[in-house]
Parts: structure tokens; sequence; C-alpha cells
């Protein structure tokens, strides 16, 4: 499962990004109310509107405790150990949603496991 965090009005350009990306500095710092902060490998891109987006590969656990948040989210990418573009996001919706995505994980792994 991936986690995405989208930053508007950036100043990275695609070269920027696509030599961070080939160096492995991309990383996204995840933050579940006042738990510890998890770092994640990133992928960065900058579609043509100008976004930066980051990708994370996030798995059942980690999913759960972004589902499970009580008061909000804290996100940040990091580039060389400096952290930029911080934000924070209130956890209203994310029980349903992520429950929702998770549910439907649960049945696509049942059925790939189920004899024909």
């Amino acid at each position: 499962m991936d986690v995405v965090y989208m930053i508007a009005n950036t100043d990275f350009g695609a070269e920027n990004v696509e030599k961070g990306n080939s160096l492995g500095l991309m990383k996204l710092k995840l933050r579940v109310d006042k738990g510890e902060v998890l770092t994640l490998d990133a992928v960065a891109s900058v579609p043509d509107n100008g976004m930066l987006m980051l990708k994370a590969e996030i798995n059942k656990t980690q999913a759960e405790q972004i589902r499970d948040a009580k008061k909000a989210v804290a996100a940040a990418l990091t580039m060389g150990g400096q952290n930029f573009y911080e934000g924070s996001f209130s956890a209203s919706g994310s029980t349903d949603v992520l429950g929702k995505v998770l549910s439907q994980c649960r049945a696509e792994d049942a059925a790939a496991f189920s004899p024909e």
C-alpha cells in the first residue's frame, strides 16, 4: 500500500526531483498523533501542474496506525536530513477511509489464497 503526500507551490523542478530520486535522498516522515516518527523511502514527482508528489510504501501496521489516529497526522519531505514542507492534517475521516481500504485489501488477500 502506498501513501501520497502532495505539496502545492514548491520550488522543486523536475531536474532536482530526478536527481534526488536517483540518489535515494527523498524521504517522507509521518507522525500519527504524538507517536514515533516514521521515516519512509519515497519517490517524488512533479506533474505538469507543478505540485510536488511524494509516494512511499507503508505496511499494514502503519496503515492501521493512520486509521486509528485520534487527532492528527503530520508529514514532511526530508532531504539530506533536513525537513521541508511540513504539514499536519486532521485525523477526521481517516478511520472510515482507511478502514475501507484495509477491508478491501483483506478481501483481496483472502481471494488470492483461496483454493479454486
